[in-house]
């Protein structure tokens, strides 16, 4: 009876011990992934602040420097970043429907996209952070 008891007992342990490793790497991988968002939220904040400079002395045309904040911001409110009311306003006033479409993951005509690349392209092919 003591041998069973002291079985089951070792396997209750063994299983307690196999979810404990679970949760432990379920709480690393998080961890990781809450650097990572951290780590991209940043870079975009900074890249963001270096765009204004860039369009003011013309290393940026406009067009481009509209796009790629409007990539920046999107993601941002993607990461859940809050927005300033400056930035929702420029989203707002600069967005076009496809694209308040497309960063709510609705699915647009299949003819949207490859106008929109062709426009990226004219437009120095540049529209993602770099």
């Amino acid at each position: 009876m003591q041998l069973l008891l002291c079985g089951k007992t070792q396997t209750v342990d063994r299983n307690m011990e196999e979810q404990l490793d679970k949760l432990m790497h379920q709480l690393m991988d998080l961890e990781e992934y809450e650097i990572i968002v951290d780590d991209s939220r940043e870079r975009l904040r900074i890249r963001q602040a270096e765009m204004d400079p860039d369009v003011m002395m013309g290393k940026l045309l406009p067009d481009v420097y509209t796009q790629q904040k409007i990539y920046i911001l999107t993601a941002l409110r993607k990461l859940g970043q809050s927005l300033t009311p400056e930035d929702e306003t420029f989203l707002t006033e600069n967005t076009t429907a496809t694209l308040r479409l497309i960063s709510c993951g609705v699915k647009t005509n299949s003819t949207d996209v490859p106008v929109a690349a062709q426009k990226i392209h004219q437009l120095g092919g540049k529209w993602f952070p770099g």
